[in-house]
């Protein structure tokens, strides 16, 4: 499982719709202070609009750089739920393979992957302990606790590998 690091904010608004994005601050950031116009270069979170475009920016990633990284396109394309992604593979190979090229893939469309979770230590490894998700950064697997996640609403029990919900 992995998550595109501020989606929204790493698709950027064409600059002739940004002024249907504007805002208006003041300077010295008191309310006292002058007022000035602002507009927004990227998409927000809370955009009625932002899970589309956000998407829509994604699939055109997908569509560009489709040749150079087909196995992971394939792997990965319908798996994605806006900006997380969760991912069964037959092996730690093919995890260690499909982690490393959707890196470099997901680069190529300005997008960086963080929280990245595992159920299987070896592939973790291979992973900056910066980009992996916090209740994992240190592998602690084993032992008495074991470490659960949320994986869109639903609990993931990362040492038995099982989905769980919680009444």
């Amino acid at each position: 499982m992995v998550d595109i690091e501020a989606m929204f904010h790493q698709v950027t608004v064409d600059p002739e719709n940004r002024d249907t994005l504007r805002f208006i601050w003041w300077k010295e950031d008191t309310q006292s202070g002058i007022v000035f116009s602002c507009r927004m270069k990227v998409h927000l979170v809370g955009g009625v609009w932002s899970p589309s475009c956000a998407s829509f920016a994604l699939l055109t990633t997908f569509q560009d750089h489709e040749q150079e990284f087909c196995d992971v396109v394939r792997d990965t394309k319908n798996n994605f739920y806006v900006d997380d992604l969760l991912l069964s593979v037959p092996n730690v190979e093919r995890a260690k393979t499909v982690a490393a090229g959707l890196r470099k893939f997901m680069a190529h469309g300005g997008f960086r992957l963080t929280k990245w979770l595992c159920n299987r230590k070896e592939v973790l490894k291979t992973l900056p302990p910066s980009e992996r998700a916090e209740g994992v950064r240190e592998l602690h697997f084993g032992g008495e606790e074991s470490t659960t996640e949320q994986a869109l609403g639903v609990l993931w029990n990362l040492q038995r590998d099982a989905l769980a919900i919680k009444l």
